[in-house]
């Protein structure tokens, strides 16, 4: 993501990025400098302007904001199917803005592969090729919604290194909105309303597939019809033990190549970590009183959800669980997302996690061991699943599962 903003800053000036690791060759950085070095001799001399100071730096203006606009254009929001339709609704309501739902993936995807170096995690390219995309049919201005994070992860750095993009593309007309993750509940209108919608999408998801369309609401509802949703979601049977998916949201919800789908449709029951969940730990961890409020009507939705449920019974009990785990850690939710695969690891016949290929918060994850006495496999999502993928995940639910 760095690299983004460092080319930006040096414009057409040259320089030289290397990147080592543990395999690097000494002599191979030297000939890279010297080549780089002996490059320069060629350019011709550019005289300083008058009256250069090198403390005087250049401050350019933004086009990341934290809010909509109504005079901005219409707002795209990430497709991510059942929550979209809540989110939009939300985003309507309070921001009076037109929106739109934004694939991430087929064309977008190969658009936003077209501005990376293949390295980066996939929701960055999707995001990317997302608003390229959208570009190629917006003539006027819009607005795009990229929520970032606090975190030491590469997912706070998403709209400053799409902004990059943008302006090299000549692509001011676009704007990013993109909200903090963890200060949600204190910076944006009705936060009561926006955690419903929210939630709403997590109770349709511990529906059966074939039963979900019928059952989602029309407008994001109220408690009382939240607690009754839940309750008649809770009383359908289930028939199997359910298996646990728990992981980064873009790669849980939507950029998983239709795996969880594909497992649905052969029988599988599955047991999604919720969205609404994800965020309440994350605004716990990051102190929200607004947050601590919802913990019960949270609880109550997963007793009326009973066998179906994939709520936390003890969410507070969770995060003390994650205190012990990975304490102090900051990057992608990585304490909840721990903590709520070994949790799900007790109920479930099993635990699929999902990330992005190369994520490093899941690497950490990974080294902490907790998860070794669990029934687990990981899925590192890259948009390229394919046949032996399915070989090893088919293999692991033959032999592994309780």
């Amino acid at each position: 993501m760095l690299s983004y903003l460092f080319r930006k800053e040096m414009g057409e000036k040259p320089y030289l990025h290397i990147e080592v690791d543990e395999h690097f060759s000494p002599v191979g950085v030297i000939t890279r400098i010297e080549a780089f070095l002996q490059s320069l001799e060629s350019r011709s001399s550019q005289p300083l302007p008058d009256h250069f100071k090198l403390t005087a730096v250049e401050h350019c203006s933004t086009k990341v904001v934290d809010t909509p606009e109504s005079n901005h254009g219409p707002l795209y929001v990430l497709d991510l199917p059942p929550f979209t339709t809540y989110l939009r609704k939300y985003a309507e309501m309070v921001w009076n803005v037109e929106t739109h739902p934004m694939p991430l993936g087929g064309t977008s995807l190969v658009l936003g592969r077209g501005e990376t170096s293949s390295k980066e995690y996939l929701p960055f390219p999707a995001l990317l090729g997302g608003i390229l995309n959208a570009a190629e049919k917006e003539s006027d201005p819009f607005q795009m919604l990229i929520p970032s994070t606090q975190g030491a992860e590469a997912d706070g750095q998403y709209p400053w290194a799409v902004e990059a993009v943008l302006a090299n593309r000549g692509l001011g007309r676009v704007t990013l909105v993109s909200p903090e993750l963890e200060t949600l509940p204190e910076h944006v209108p009705d936060p009561d309303l926006l955690f419903r919608a929210v939630l709403t999408g997590d109770l349709i998801l511990c529906a059966p597939p074939e039963q979900r369309s019928a059952l989602s609401p029309h407008d994001i509802p109220d408690w009382d019809s939240l607690n009754a949703l839940a309750s008649q979601i809770g009383s359908i049977p289930v028939k199997s033990q359910p298996l646990a998916a728990v992981g980064e949201p873009l790669t849980l919800f939507a950029l998983n190549d239709g795996v969880l789908e594909t497992l649905e449709q052969q029988g599988r029951s599955l047991y999604r970590a919720p969205l609404s969940e994800y965020l309440w730990f994350l605004w716990r961890d990051s102190g929200s009183v607004t947050a601590a409020s919802w913990t019960e009507q949270m609880a109550d939705l997963g007793r009326l959800l009973r066998e179906r449920s994939s709520f936390s019974k003890d969410p507070e009990g969770m995060r003390t669980a994650a205190d012990q785990l990975l304490p102090g850690f900051a990057g992608a939710n990585g304490r909840y997302r721990l903590a709520k695969a070994r949790e799900l690891g007790r109920t479930s016949a099993g635990v699929l996690t999902l990330a992005p290929r190369y994520e490093n918060t899941e690497t950490v994850l990974d080294m902490t061991g907790a998860l070794d006495g669990t029934s687990h496999f990981h899925l590192a999502m890259d948009s390229d699943w394919d046949e032996s993928s399915w070989s090893r995940l088919n293999s692991f639910l033959y032999y592994y599962l309780k």
